[in-house]
């Protein structure tokens, strides 16, 4: 490889997993591609994405019910874009590769707040932090405008202070950008956490946000696009997958409680629809900052698409040709015999389907809360009761509460695990109608 065509891993070159030198024919035969887009911002500024996919993405597939080989894919947008930092892009199997498996587009907006290009983060914090909403804003018109999805099937996922920019753009542009949103321990309640000196990280977070507690000016630029201060009646909020800890340590709980709160009285105002766009908030006594990270947790959110996007979900019948496409370049070129070839499948088969389709399975929201969590524990995949559980006490009442609850639903007309239908006077809405 000449030095011409391995500028793509110069050290000053982004999204670089190794050098030149260190390619094997591994990386070359791969039936998924990686490469680099470019969006233009508002203040003409070249905003990098990161987009992935299959190789075969828009290729005509054997099983599609009509042919579409070039319309717009489901697509997954991550963001972060604070404290230069730059977004992990390892590609565990889920959420990413059971997405790009099924021809989803798999995308990273590198915008200005983060670590990715230099001076990076001081474009995108303190006085123009906005940039990075929208630099946000324009990554989500760019894979729209380029055809790669459309906005009722792009997904915007962010972590921590990542949701700013989500919740932001849901502010502005409502659900005109994506159709649904992942929040996971959200940063949502801008101004009254830096006012409070008392957080952990309100004091040595004062760079990137700026100190409304005693500076007029940098409490005017929060309110531009502070997310919980900026709900309004005017747009409709897509669906969405609030997370939150209540032990908490680095963003307190109550941002997403409050915002959750807060939009419900909106979304009730507007009469929006619960089912077409559901508010899905999830909360736990413990788990910490990246609790929200872990496979099953990150399952609960794909059966959450799964419904939201009515894909085909776990036991969808994959089309293998790009698994066995890569088995036989790898054979031929004798980088691997037949044995490898059959261990290497076997992984990916048993790995990607078994693991996440099980935890896909589990974590519908139909599931009542405790059989969920103790078959979530259960090792290896497949529950297999000890001698505890098989207990004709603790039989005795699981029977018990699935008659109970088989006679509630059978009541209010609910699934098992919803509030039901309400019973009574309800004043409040009466007060409202009078």
């Amino acid at each position: 490889m000449t030095a011409e065509k391995a500028k793509l891993c110069a050290p000053d070159a982004i999204f670089t997993q190794r050098q030149a030198d260190q390619f094997t024919p591994w990386d070359y035969m791969w039936p998924y591609s990686m490469y680099r887009d470019v969006c233009v911002s508002e203040d003409g500024t070249e905003i990098p994405i990161t987009i992935c996919q299959r190789r075969d993405a828009y290729i005509q597939e054997a099983t599609d019910f009509e042919a579409q080989p070039n319309s717009p894919k489901h697509c997954l947008i991550y963001v972060y874009g604070s404290y230069g930092e730059v977004p992990s892009m390892h590609f565990q199997l889920a959420p990413y590769m059971w997405m790009i498996r099924r021809r989803w587009t798999v995308a990273f907006a590198h915008v200005r707040g983060g670590g990715e290009l230099p001076g990076w983060a001081d474009q995108g914090r303190g006085e123009t932090k906005i940039k990075t909403t929208q630099d946000f804003i324009a990554c989500c018109e760019h894979m729209v405008k380029m055809g790669y999805t459309k906005p009722e099937l792009m997904v915007a996922a962010g972590t921590s202070a990542g949701c700013v920019p989500i919740a932001a753009a849901m502010n502005m542009r409502g659900c005109g950008l994506f159709g649904n949103a992942l929040l996971r321990s959200p940063f949502l309640d801008v101004i009254n956490t830096m006012i409070d000196p008392e957080l952990p990280l309100s004091l040595a977070e004062r760079e990137d946000w700026g100190d409304p507690l005693n500076n007029k000016k940098d409490l005017d630029l929060l309110k531009q696009y502070d997310p919980y201060y900026n709900i309004n009646d005017r747009v409709i909020y897509p669906g969405m997958v609030v997370s939150a800890c209540l032990d908490d340590d680095r963003v307190p709980a109550w941002n997403a409680l409050k915002y959750v709160a807060k939009l419900r009285h909106q979304r009730l105002r507007k009469g929006v629809d619960p089912v077409a766009r559901p508010l899905v908030l999830r909360v736990r006594s413990s788990g910490g900052h990246y609790f929200w990270g872990e496979t099953d947790n990150i399952c609960e959110e794909i059966a959450f698409l799964c419904s939201q996007l009515d894909l085909e979900g776990a036991g969808k019948v994959l089309n293998d040709m790009d698994v066995m496409t890569h088995m036989h370049n790898l054979t031929a070129t004798g980088v691997m015999d037949h044995e490898d070839q059959q261990k290497i499948f076997l992984k990916w088969d048993n790995w990607e389907r078994e693991r996440i389709d099980y935890h896909v399975k589990l974590h519908n929201f139909d599931w009542e809360p405790n059989f969920r969590k103790v078959k979530a524990e259960k090792e290896p995949f497949f529950w297999v009761p000890t001698d505890k559980e098989l207990d004709q006490k603790k039989v005795d009442e699981m029977f018990k509460a699935k008659e109970r609850d088989a006679r509630e639903s059978t009541r209010s007309g609910a699934k098992t695990g919803s509030y039901g239908k309400p019973s009574g006077r309800n004043i409040y809405d009466e007060e409202r109608k009078s």
